[in-house]
């Protein structure tokens, strides 16, 4: 939200997707969460998937849209 107001972005329906993922999170740690069977190796399962789709993946498509 402060990236918004720092770089005047118009987004005026971004606030629905933040309410939807509030909600959609917690449902989707406790889905994988069955998948392990200790909570550490869940919760770092989840951190590791958070710091692909968050950090690896923004950053190798920025480098693919730089390359031909």
């Amino acid at each position: 939200m402060i990236g918004m107001w720092i770089f005047n972005l118009n987004l005026p329906q971004v606030w629905i997707l933040f309410i939807v993922n509030l909600f959609a999170n917690p449902v989707f740690v406790y889905a994988v969460s069955f998948f392990f069977e200790r909570d550490e190796a869940g919760s770092l399962a989840i951190k590791g998937i958070y710091f692909i789709f968050g950090t690896i993946v923004p950053v190798a498509i920025s480098v693919l849209e730089v390359l031909d």
